[in-house]
């Protein structure tokens, strides 16, 4: 089964919180005006594992500016996609989010938004991927930009994406790469460190895919 075509693998109910293991759904352009939010991924989990749903999270950190930002929309825009990014986990997994090492856990936030968008997953698995597989000591912008104009001529959706939204979903890439602990600040590719436990549960449970690239 290519997980690839697939929009919803499997829901469940555990407790509280119903889970749906999401595997890349359509190209979108929001990863553009999303941040890596790991702090802002912690606090939602939290609220997740306490049995609020999105919405009651939504009016929670927004009464009380839980993420410390400056409007109400941004407020909600990171409840709702950490909501969304998070939600791919089981209970198990989040609990264990939360009490992990930094470095897996920053892992697992990365791995969550692989899961949610499509062309991120296809960029780091043909791009990314081939780079640790080359022995190449840095990530290329240049192989990013051959990437994105190869994908604007060969899909139509994104060919009619700006030039604009273009250039911040490829900063987007660097951005989230950086913050996971994949790269350094000069793009030079790191070695990083999963909980092994932690590591075999996320393959165990159809992540597999995701650990191959990153690990």
């Amino acid at each position: 089964m290519n997980y690839l075509t697939l929009v919803n693998l499997k829901s469940y109910k555990q407790h509280k919180i119903t889970y749906k293991i999401k595997i890349i759904m359509t190209y979108k352009t929001t990863i553009s005006n999303t941040s890596f939010w790991y702090n802002e991924s912690q606090k939602t989990v939290k609220f997740m594992l306490d049995g609020l749903s999105k919405t009651e999270i939504n009016t929670i950190t927004t009464d009380e500016n839980i993420y410390q930002v400056n409007s109400i929309n941004r407020s909600k825009r990171i409840a709702n996609v950490t909501y969304n990014r998070m939600s791919v986990y089981t209970e198990d997994l989040l609990e264990k989010f939360t009490k992990t090492d930094v470095s897996t856990s920053k892992i697992m936030v990365l791995i969550s938004i692989l899961s949610t968008d499509k062309l991120f997953y296809e960029y780091m698995n043909e791009v990314f991927k081939e780079h640790k597989l080359l022995g190449d000591k840095q990530v290329s912008r240049r192989e990013l930009d051959k990437f994105m104009e190869h994908k604007r001529i060969e899909n139509e959706k994104i060919a009619k994406w700006s030039d604009n939204v273009v250039g911040r979903i490829k900063r987007s890439y660097f951005t989230f790469i950086r913050d996971s602990g994949l790269i350094d600040e000069n793009n030079n590719i790191k070695e990083v460190y999963i909980d092994y436990e932690i590591q075999k549960q996320l393959e165990n449970e159809g992540f597999k895919q995701f650990t191959e690239i990153i690990l």
